[in-house]
């Protein structure tokens, strides 16, 4: 298992390393360049359309790199995201995003095709209201309820001008290979990652579990 996080990678509770509360997190104050095909676009929350982000803040990752066995065809992974960013900042220019890079290709990805941060159709464990950022809040999102956050550190009590409690998480969920060509005997170098957006506060952090090789 492996635990990342923009802030500090730590439960409700613990001592060494110090848990520090994501909202309003903790700053690293460091930047980064942004990974390849980052910042993109611009993603969608809820089908609207969403500014990208200025720059790359407080990332962390594990790099490794792994052989691919006989006859195996494909890999998979499991991984929970958890973000202090909901509802107050999704589709803005500051959101976290978890990503896992093999050989340079991001295959933790929704079925929109879009990387894993509080915008995505797969963070849907929360309460379900009103999102964006007062007065203008422009969306609004149907969850399925908080049960998942609790005693995390990810659920808080809702922000000013709000009904709608702080902290959104995935849930458990499988990534594959994907687009990605699997021969056995091959190298392939897996970067597993987290970063903040724009600034270091409204920390998140990602789960990775369950790492395994698959075969047709």
């Amino acid at each position: 298992m492996l635990l990342l996080s923009t802030g500090t990678a730590a439960g409700l509770g613990q001592v060494n390393p110090q848990f520090v509360a994501p909202t309003p997190g903790l700053d690293k104050q460091y930047g980064h360049g942004f990974p390849p095909g980052f910042p993109g676009t611009g993603e969608s929350a809820d089908g609207m359309p969403c500014p990208e982000a200025g720059s790359s803040r407080d990332g962390i990752g594990l790099a490794v790199m792994l052989t691919a066995p006989p006859e195996a065809t494909g890999f998979s992974f499991d991984w929970d995201f958890f973000t202090s960013e909901y509802p107050e900042y999704v589709c803005s220019e500051y959101n976290d995003v978890a990503a896992v890079f093999v050989d340079g290709v991001n295959v933790m990805i929704d079925a929109q095709g879009q990387a894993i941060n509080v915008n995505s159709s797969l963070v849907d464990n929360c309460e379900s209201g009103n999102w964006g950022e007062p007065p203008n809040q422009t969306g609004s999102r149907t969850c399925i309820g908080t049960a998942h956050l609790q005693n995390t550190g990810y659920q808080g009590p809702p922000p000013a001008g709000f009904t709608t409690d702080v902290g959104a998480a995935s849930g458990w969920r499988t990534s594959t290979n994907g687009n990605v060509v699997i021969t056995p005997g091959e190298n392939y170098t897996f970067i597993f990652a987290i970063w903040d957006s724009t600034d270091g506060i409204w920390d998140s952090i990602v789960i990775f579990d369950h790492f395994r090789w698959t075969y047709d």
